[in-house]
């Protein structure tokens, strides 16, 4: 598809276009290294603009996804810890052994 459009400079700008709205699906580095120097691609100008607009949008979709992600890590870190660091629940010491020491049996956690 990219040789055919190299080849006709309208067809070159909508396949500039077409990327700008779909997205990562295209390397738009290796497009543009592809076009052969001095072609003239009517509305050039208008399509890279576009471009340029939608890859901004989709960096900052990432940043922000990976800010809520780093989010719920510390979250998940901290519930963890939190976890980790509960007692263990015993119940009232009643046993005692031969020299009158109190028997503390832990019992199994209930959460």
């Amino acid at each position: 598809l990219v040789e055919r459009c190299v080849g006709a400079p309208a067809r070159l700008g909508d396949l500039l276009e077409h990327a700008a709205d779909a997205g990562g699906g295209l390397d738009l580095a290796d497009l543009v290294r592809r076009v052969p120097e001095g072609v003239e691609i009517p509305g050039l100008r208008d399509k890279l603009a576009g471009l340029l607009r939608a890859r901004r949008h989709d960096v900052a979709i990432w940043q922000a996804t990976r800010d809520v992600a780093k989010g719920d890590a510390f979250r998940a870190q901290e519930r963890y810890l939190l976890l980790r660091n509960r007692g263990i629940l015993c119940e009232p010491p009643h046993e005692f052994d031969d020299e009158g020491n109190i028997i503390v049996r832990p019992k199994e956690r209930y959460y």
